[in-house]
């Protein structure tokens, strides 16, 4: 399983990373907000965004046009006003969007890690060039043991950015693979 979607709650949020990346919607200023999403997924925090900050945009990134129409057939997905969906790889697709976000999610996955084009200190340089000066970077990534990824991804965004910080299960990083949750902003990040 790689996405849940309540189709009569949008505010049910299955899977603990998932409700990781929406405390980051949940922290953030009030009001609306600009959010970048890299990957689709099920589109489950788009439409979560949606559904607690009214008004707000959703611009997603999915290089995959079947993950797309499986969230439009069988997940619920429905066009509004603030949902931009764009298909093709958001590494080529970040310099064509001509504005900045409040929040980027980075959630995109081949297989059980993220494409290594999109961990790279170039492209770390292109999401914080996306941003409003207060915005916040939140990734998703799966590691586990040393997180010897995690702890590169990390240190590249620690070159990039003022502040950042991990959220990793409340026992530690076990063994096997699990999502962790790297964040980055050049303010202090909320609580």
């Amino acid at each position: 399983r790689h996405a849940a979607v309540d189709l009569d709650d949008p505010t049910h949020l299955e899977f603990r990373y998932i409700r990781l990346l929406a405390s980051v919607v949940d922290a953030a200023a009030e009001g609306p907000l600009d959010v970048l999403h890299i990957g689709g997924g099920g589109f489950t925090l788009p439409r979560y965004v949606d559904a607690v900050r009214p008004g707000s945009t959703n611009t997603v990134l999915e290089i995959d046009p079947l993950l797309i129409d499986i969230g439009r057939d069988e997940l619920g997905l429905v066009a509004t006003p603030g949902l931009d969906i764009r298909t093709g790889d958001a590494r080529l697709a970040l310099d064509d969007l001509g504005r900045t976000f409040d929040i980027v999610i980075g959630d995109a996955f081949a297989g059980t890690s993220v494409p290594w084009h999109l961990t790279t200190a170039e492209f770390v340089s292109d999401i914080k060039a996306s941003m409003t000066p207060e915005g916040i970077y939140a990734m998703n990534v799966i590691d586990g043991r040393n997180s010897d990824f995690a702890r590169a991804e990390v240190a590249t965004l620690m070159d990039a950015f003022a502040y950042v910080a991990v959220v990793i299960p409340s026992d530690g990083v076990p063994n096997r693979p699990v999502n962790q949750i790297l964040l980055a902003s050049n303010v202090p990040l909320p609580e």
